[in-house]
C-alpha cells in the first residue's frame, strides 16, 4: 500500500495544489511556471501530482490539472470551482493522510510488540534454563551429600570393626 501521504511535507504540498488549481483562475499549473513555489516534499510538481491520482493528473510535459475540473466539466473554464468543492477535497486529503498515519503507527506498534515478544520468550527461556541448572546442581548436591553421607558412613563402620579387633 502506497504511503505517499507519509512523505515529509507532502501533505502541506497537497493541499497547496489542490487551492492553488481550485481557487484560481489557473486552471493547470506548467512545469515553466516561475511563479508558484517549487514544492517542499518531490523535486516537481509533476512528481507529486503523479503520487496523488485522486486529486492530481499531470501530462507527458509536466504540466499539472485538478481532476475534479473534469469531473465537474470545468477542465478548461478560467475560474475558480466551487469553494465548497476545493474545502471538500482538503478534507479528503486529511482524511487519507489520517488513515495512512493510523495504519503506519499500527504497523509500527505491531512490529514493536513482536520484537518485544520475542526477546520476553528469549527472556524466559534463559530463566528456565537458569531456573534448570539451579534445580539440577542442587540434586547434584543432593546427591554428593548422599554419597559422602554412605562414604563416611562406611569408613565409620570400617574403623569401628578395626578397633573391635
Amino acid at each position: 500500500m502506497s504511503r505517499s501521504y507519509l512523505v515529509p511535507n507532502r501533505l502541506e504540498d497537497v493541499i497547496f495544489l489542490i487551492q492553488f488549481l481550485g481557487l484560481r483562475e489557473d486552471f493547470c499549473l506548467t512545469a515553466g511556471n516561475k511563479s508558484v513555489r517549487r514544492p517542499r516534499s518531490a523535486a516537481s510538481w509533476s512528481e507529486v501530482c503523479d503520487d496523488h491520482p485522486e486529486f492530481f493528473e499531470a501530462t507527458q510535459d509536466k504540466s499539472v490539472y485538478l481532476s475534479v475540473r473534469f469531473h465537474l466539466g470545468e477542465a478548461r473554464k478560467r475560474e475558480p470551482i466551487d469553494l465548497a468543492a476545493v474545502q471538500e477535497l482538503i478534507k479528503n486529503a486529511l482524511e487519507i493522510h489520517e488513515r495512512q498515519f493510523k495504519t503506519d503507527c499500527d504497523e509500527k506498534e505491531r512490529s514493536f510488540k513482536r520484537e518485544t515478544d520475542e526477546k520476553n520468550r528469549t527472556f524466559l527461556t534463559d530463566k528456565e534454563f537458569h531456573d534448570r541448572n539451579v534445580q539440577k546442581w542442587k540434586n547434584v548436591r543432593e546427591w554428593l551429600t548422599l554419597v559422602g553421607a554412605l562414604i563416611a558412613g562406611a569408613a565409620g563402620i570400617v574403623q569401628l570393626i578395626r578397633s573391635l579387633q
